[in-house]
């Protein structure tokens, strides 16, 4: 993502386009030639109230029932497998109401435990987007340091900061956009570390290893890994890890 930004947005960068390659794909859970197509069956449409428990399960079991999967005769029993089930959080939020409903019922498919919510890619996009907003922009007191998001959007929005720290929000697009374009900004501006720009840095004339090598280093100083949230520095009050 660091080499990306910089040979797409910095134009002294782009002569290194052609060393971008495709994006590497890390630990590629399934080989070329065990990939098989999955088959796709298309549901009619059911009319079921979803604001009540109940009728979320009847909608689950009609379309289970559709798929010829079910726990009468006829129907293939899959109580040793799992569904997964793709949507929003409310599908999740939905799916763990109904489970939790029928936890003292003594047959796991009547449980529904074989029900495997798995948030979609967009959605999850959402959250991520949505928690962004809350953590950093909604409350006052993410509004007193120079470096905070909020005066970054005013770089580029000055006429939106409003929307941005107002209680409704701004929507997913602006701030979807703000993420993108901020971090896109960050990531370029990051790799100047050596140099009082990176119009100095490209003056140097650096070569694609140094951009590489210099992309990893950033990578494993910047990137929040699965030992993040043990970090000392994380672990500090507030006001002392702002003085950091």
């Amino acid at each position: 993502m660091f080499r990306r930004d910089l040979v797409t947005q910095v134009e002294n960068f782009h002569h290194f386009r052609r060393e971008l390659g495709e994006l590497e794909i890390v630990n590629k859970p399934v080989p070329d030639e065990e990939i098989a197509q999955t088959k796709q069956v298309p549901l009619r449409a059911e009319n079921y109230p979803q604001g009540t428990i109940q009728g979320n399960i009847d909608a689950l079991v009609a379309f289970l029932r559709q798929s010829g999967l079910g726990d009468i005769p006829g129907l293939r029993n899959i109580a040793e497998y799992v569904v997964l089930v793709h949507g929003d959080l409310l599908t999740g939020e939905r799916i763990h109401q109904i489970q939790a409903s029928r936890s003292i019922k003594d047959s796991p498919s009547v449980q529904f435990w074989s029900l495997i919510f798995v948030m979609g890619l967009f959605h999850l996009k959402m959250a991520c987007a949505d928690a962004i907003w809350k953590i950093f922009l909604m409350p006052s007191s993410s509004r007193d340091d120079p470096n905070l998001l909020i005066n970054h959007i005013a770089q580029i929005r000055p006429r939106d900061t409003g929307t941005f720290t107002s209680k409704t929000g701004p929507g997913f697009r602006r701030m979807h956009e703000v993420i993108q374009h901020i971090g896109t900004v960050s990531r370029v501006d990051s790799q100047a570390v050596q140099y009082a720009s990176l119009e100095d840095w490209a003056v140097s004339n650096p070569s694609w290893d140094d951009v590489v090598k210099l992309s990893y280093e950033l990578a494993r100083n910047n990137v929040a890994d699965r030992q993040f949230h043990r970090n000392t520095l994380n672990a500090l009050p507030i006001a002392l890890r702002n003085q950091e």
